[in-house]
């Protein structure tokens, strides 16, 4: 995980001065990962309770406010997960031997090269996920 975050809004170094980052990413992990170190219930309420801070909402708080309040901090929710998202995803499905067995993964920042070999006829699919949101070329 990440040793330490310096993060772009007063907001998150208000929020994380009083809560350790990387518990909470080791946290939000382990729930993405089914690892039950605390109940899944317990672990939502506490990512529930951060994000609430994150967004300057609450438990009480109507829909109508959380949605305000996620635009005008979307930024920051993403900034709170995204290094966290990024390790699930690079050291989350690798003990999956289904995702194993049909996707392989290239990631140009990692170092690797956008080359396959494919030892017959057979027709590949390969998918690029743009940067900055979730098309799909």
């Amino acid at each position: 995980m990440v040793n330490k975050i310096n993060f772009s809004t007063e907001n998150l170094q208000n929020v994380f001065a009083v809560r350790d980052y990387n518990e909470f990413s080791q946290l939000m992990f382990d729930t993405g990962m089914n690892r039950e170190k605390v109940s899944k219930d317990e672990a939502n309420d506490k990512i529930r309770e951060i994000m609430f801070n994150i967004l300057g909402t609450d438990k009480y708080s109507t829909k109508k406010e959380i949605r305000r309040a996620f635009r005008r901090h979307k930024d920051e929710v993403f900034e709170v997960i995204e290094e966290t998202v990024e390790n699930l995803l690079v050291s989350g499905w690798g003990d999956n031997p289904f995702f194993n067995e049909f996707v392989e993964i290239r990631n140009m920042n990692d170092g690797d090269t956008n080359e396959f070999y494919v030892p017959d006829d057979s027709v590949i699919t390969i998918s690029e996920l743009s940067g900055n949101h979730h098309d799909i070329d």
